[in-house]
């Protein structure tokens, strides 16, 4: 596996942080578009709206990007190398490796919000279901958190499913290696 082929993997592993990132911030930004808090001009709301899809947009074209043409990027960071400069570790290893390290950061992220949620909805468990007194911005916050938390365990124990899924078409991908000068 040479330095491309590990910042190649890389890059898709970027993607998909990326357009998780993508996701939950389009939906977290939702409840301010659909019922915006008072003082909210109609302006307001549409501009609200178009700065929601536009970064939604922008951060999920550049996921599919970078997820598509992930050697392509790999060769603009990392100088050309030679056949003999490689490393001692399978391509599936080091996708294993990144998968799981992916999968504990979001964990490490997002699983302090779950935990503070199911306390606090322990403290006030006898007066009736907490979850029904939250306003709509924090239930889909907890539903993007319950997601993620439930991708980062996928990530964690299902990282070899997921490192073959990654690195099944990045090894189909051409990698630009030259030749060493001969005189």
């Amino acid at each position: 596996m040479t330095p491309q082929q590990i910042v190649g993997l890389g890059v898709r592993l970027f993607a998909i942080w990326l357009g998780l990132t993508a996701i939950s911030d389009f939906v977290h930004a939702l409840p301010v578009v659909f019922n915006p808090p008072p003082g909210y001009g109609e302006h307001s709301t549409a501009a609200a709206l178009l700065v929601t899809g536009a970064v939604a947009f922008l951060f999920s074209t550049t996921a599919a990007l970078l997820w598509l043409f992930p050697m392509t990027v790999a060769h603009a960071l990392v100088p050309k190398t030679y056949f003999d400069n490689k490393l001692h570790a399978s391509t599936l290893e080091v996708a294993r490796v990144g998968c799981c390290l992916l999968g504990l950061w979001l964990l490490l992220e997002t699983g302090p919000h779950l935990v503070s949620f199911i306390v606090r909805s322990f403290l006030v468990a006898g007066s009736g279901p907490y979850i029904e007194t939250l306003p709509l911005q924090t239930k889909l916050g907890l539903a993007v958190t319950v997601t993620q938390v439930a991708l980062a365990l996928l990530f964690v124990f299902r990282s070899g499913a997921i490192a073959r899924m990654v690195t099944a078409t990045s090894a189909t991908s051409a990698t630009r290696v030259e030749p060493q000068d001969e005189a």
